[in-house]
């Protein structure tokens, strides 16, 4: 069977951060002393930003608000995350912003979103649709929204998306099986990916994996030469690293 199992790496801090300050995701549900505890160590390395998940659209049509639960000396550097299942890109956009205006309400005093949307190559107009109502909705408010490598392959929708973002997250990581071998990181699209967000001229970040599945007893690892490499041109181009994600023991 497949399971997900997610390390600190906090170890191989030396070989990876060659990235200027690197983020993190905070993927976990519920705050706990765990979790704080792993937030306490990432901000004593200079970790500028987290970015929680803040709430879900899923697949099945229901609405998963998460309570802002983060300490107070926090503030300034939390970004909230909702996530958005492609299930949802049959509503009109314009309602769609409003139901993530919703999940984002009690999340307002960070004045940031980002939306996580794994939208098919198809949907990128629709993608761009619905930034665009959430920046009518939130004109004062940082919008990021995360992308996949395919998206860059359609370089004029795809500058319409990146141009109604104050930044994208170019998202370099997912498991995947080729030629009957998983990895969680395929270095051939993530450097032709980072060439072409490069080459658009447009404000990104990069959201590295930091994580390991289990699959039938055998773990799969990211290459973390590669994230090294990642992170040092990343570091070398001013270009931002988010780490996927923040993990604590247990996990």
């Amino acid at each position: 069977g497949l399971s997900m199992r997610f390390r600190w790496f906090f170890f191989l801090f030396p070989l990876l951060l060659h990235a200027e300050a690197p983020e993190f995701y905070v993927w976990q549900r519920k705050y706990t002393s765990e979790v704080e505890s792993g937030i306490i160590e990432a901000n004593k390395s200079g970790c500028p930003k987290f970015y929680f998940i803040a709430g879900e659209l899923e697949n099945h049509g229901r609405c998963v608000a998460i309570t802002p639960m983060y300490p107070k000396w926090l503030k300034g550097k939390v970004t909230p995350v909702s996530r958005v299942h492609i299930k949802h890109l049959s509503t009109p956009a314009k309602r769609l912003a409003q139901q993530i205006l919703k999940l984002y309400t009690p999340w307002q005093k960070c004045r940031s979103l980002q939306i996580d949307l794994d939208a098919p190559e198809s949907k990128i107009p629709y993608y761009t649709a619905l930034m665009k109502e959430l920046r009518k909705l939130l004109p004062d408010t940082e919008l990021s929204a995360t992308v996949l490598p395919c998206h860059l392959r359609h370089k004029r929708e795809f500058l319409q998306l990146a141009k109604v973002c104050d930044f994208y997250v170019l998202q370099i990581h997912g498991l995947e099986k080729r030629q009957d071998k998983w990895s969680i990181m395929d270095k051939n699209t993530a450097i032709n990916a980072i060439s072409r967000a490069v080459n658009y001229k447009q404000k990104f970040k990069i959201a590295a994996p930091l994580y390991s599945h289990n699959i039938d007893g055998i773990t799969v690892k990211p290459d973390l030469k590669l994230v090294s490499l990642i992170c040092r041109f990343a570091k070398q181009n001013d270009i931002g690293v988010i780490f996927f994600r923040l993990g604590i023991p247990g996990d």
